[in-house]
């Protein structure tokens, strides 16, 4: 993949017969040569029941991310390896490169819902966050207030004192996150307000689509009617009710999605006795 600019642009050809467009700049002829000579040597040397397929592409830095995912997808690859934006010298240092690379960004989400997984999950997003190449956007579902929008029969399975004990902790982890990343505007906020887990549910598929990564607590949350009702049709109930939904075979979700479950001391997880350690 090389990248397009107006420059490399003006010099290419139509190829004729075909819709394709023929590289003439030199530079690039010889930077591709290069590297296919490089895979050919190891091939030669080491790649017993490997073999070389080559496909050129132009394009911009900001359609690097979506022309790469389309390629792997219409060749069905399973692993993607990228060169680092910075090249090593022959003195171990780095050189600057083509800093463009580092850009390629990546759109990632984490829902949070609540309950000591999203927590967790909230925490490992805030490392994300840092690294440059990453979009990431919270999304907060949040339960509608209007207990008129609450079906009676749920109102019932709801543990009043535990919700508002797991409630606050989740506002103070939540507190702490918004101050530290959304206000310092390295993450993008959004909430998304609904009275139970039909409209969790359509709410997770208008996500298809829009982010190549998506984070999620694995479970952990208390009575969520949110989330109550989901597990009635799960699939891989260990993916937690979020998860199973976003990785379920009839969503089609295009995006890769990440489980995030908190450690488990001794003695709390069920059927587990405290004799026994967690290794």
């Amino acid at each position: 993949m090389v990248e397009l600019t107006e420059k490399l642009a003006a010099t290419l050809k139509q190829d004729q017969g075909t819709d394709n467009m023929v590289v003439t700049d030199e530079s690039v002829i010889d930077m591709m040569e290069h590297i296919t000579q490089a895979f050919q040597s190891y091939i030669d040397k080491d790649g017993t029941g490997i073999t070389l397929s080559r496909s050129h592409v132009l394009s911009t830095f900001n359609g690097m991310a979506k022309d790469l995912s389309s390629l792997a997808e219409d060749l069905m690859v399973s692993l993607i390896l990228l060169p680092f934006h910075k090249r090593l010298s022959e003195d171990g240092s780095h050189d600057s490169g083509s800093p463009g690379f580092r850009y390629v960004s990546r759109k990632a989400a984490i829902i949070f819902i609540g309950g000591k997984d999203d927590r967790e999950a909230l925490s490992f997003a805030g490392r994300v966050a840092w690294h440059p190449g990453v979009e990431l956007t919270v999304i907060r579902f949040l339960l509608d207030t209007n207990l008129e929008n609450i079906p009676r029969r749920l109102i019932g399975l709801i543990d009043i004192a535990e919700e508002e004990a797991e409630t606050k902790l989740d506002d103070e982890s939540f507190t702490e996150f918004y101050e530290k990343y959304v206000a310092g505007r390295k993450v993008a906020y959004t909430e998304k307000h609904l009275a139970n887990s039909s409209e969790t549910y359509i709410t997770l598929r208008s996500l298809k689509g829009q982010y190549t990564l998506i984070i999620v607590g694995q479970g952990g949350r208390v009575n969520s009617i949110l989330t109550l009702g989901l597990n009635d049709w799960q699939e891989c109930p260990e993916l937690g009710p979020i998860g199973d939904v976003l990785s379920g075979s009839g969503f089609e979700c295009e995006s890769s999605v990440l489980i995030i479950q908190q450690h488990r001391l001794k003695g709390q997880i069920d059927g587990l006795n405290d004799d026994f350690s967690i290794m």
